[in-house]
């Protein structure tokens, strides 16, 4: 079967497509090289941004759908992004994601991460003419993101005009004290986002964990009908 593109808010793409099937990030990227059409929507991604505390720092979990807690239980995550402005997983779940071997554990402090303000995201830039400029565990994420070959990736984002793109995170300080206030709380699950290459007011970038208030906006996710 075909892939199509369903829009509408997370559970409701979720729910119309075969949890198998939706892409990720990487993926994404690979379809837009292929199709030109795919560069001008921003997608939900099949990626899961899971954040925890260890030896008093934010960590990511990067994971990918087999494992992603929102994956395995979409209703419960959209009615504690309702009633909690975040999904907090049960413990069985999160140590399922973070045993996987395909998911990528990076600790944010090693990431020399750009943030202004407390309520931004920080961020890292990808200069698509310039990659010796990342660090290797920057490089490590982008090549996630963008997939393996970046030297193609990005490439076909210059084709587009663009000549920075970003990965933007959670803040540790707000990962630190979303679970500081519960015990039972032992990570945060967010879903994440791949923008549009060029859009009139947005920027090229992936998110690693997009906040509660925007789940409910319509948004795009690639896969097959169930």
């Amino acid at each position: 079967m075909s892939m199509i593109i369903i829009s509408g808010s997370l559970k409701e793409t979720i729910h119309n497509l075969k949890p198998e099937s939706i892409r990720h990030a990487d993926e994404i990227t690979e379809e837009r090289i292929r199709d030109e059409s795919l560069r001008y929507d921003w997608f939900w991604t099949a990626d899961c941004a899971l954040y925890r505390m260890e030896s008093d720092e934010a960590v990511l979990y990067l994971t990918r759908s087999s494992v992603s807690p929102i994956m395995a239980d979409v209703g419960e995550a959209s009615k504690q992004f309702d009633t909690l402005h975040d999904y907090y997983p049960k413990k069985d779940l999160v140590q399922r994601a973070v045993a996987k071997e395909s998911t990528l554990k990076v600790r944010l402090s090693d990431l020399d991460l750009i943030c202004k303000r407390r309520g931004e995201y920080p961020f890292f830039s990808i200069f698509t003419e310039d990659l010796g400029s990342l660090s290797g565990m920057q490089r490590m994420v982008a090549e996630r993101i963008y997939g393996s070959d970046l030297d193609k990736s990005m490439a076909m984002l210059r084709r587009e005009d663009v000549y920075e793109t970003r990965i933007s995170f959670m803040h540790p300080d707000i990962v630190e004290s979303s679970l500081v206030m519960y015990e039972d709380h032992v990570a945060i699950a967010r879903p994440c986002t791949l923008f549009p290459m060029r859009l009139m007011g947005l920027r090229s970038q992936f998110i690693a964990g997009w906040p509660s208030e925007a789940v409910k906006m319509n948004g795009n996710m690639l896969g097959e009908l169930k």
